[in-house]
């Protein structure tokens, strides 16, 4: 019984993230870049940037086929069921605005913090997603 909760909700999760990523989908090819207002991840924190707590890989606490990358010079990439899709992304105000470098996806700006070591981004929908450092 435990295991069949534990594949409903990550279905339902995946479903979410996909939901919310096929939401994005622009039918044409004018993709805009994250606003030029927002700051990178090295300026938006008073840290020197090998002290960014958001800088490195974060896997999924439902699964371990979804993992972000974040490298401190504002790019990265999303490993989400084999896939490898790069990002460029930049955090502004406790949300961070993440521009799939795939055709036919617009920038998402979602609300992120940090509980410990857990990195919560919310989903589209106001869902939380927890993911947990590794490496």
């Amino acid at each position: 019984m435990k295991h069949f909760f534990k594949r409903t909700v990550l279905l339902l999760t995946l479903a979410a993230v996909f939901t919310a990523l096929a939401g994005c989908h622009q039918p044409d090819n004018n993709s805009q870049p994250a606003s030029d207002t927002e700051t990178s991840p090295a300026v938006s924190s008073s840290a020197p940037v090998n002290e960014n707590p958001l800088i490195g890989q974060w896997e999924s606490d439902l699964t371990e086929n979804m993992v972000y990358t974040f490298n401190a010079d504002g790019t990265g990439q999303y490993l989400v069921m084999g896939n490898t899709m790069p990002l460029e992304y930049s955090i502004k105000d406790s949300k961070i605005t993440i521009n799939f470098l795939v055709e036919g996806y617009s920038p998402m700006k979602l609300e992120y913090a940090f509980d410990g070591d857990s990195l919560n981004i919310k989903d589209s929908f106001g869902n939380d997603n927890f993911y947990h450092k590794i490496g």
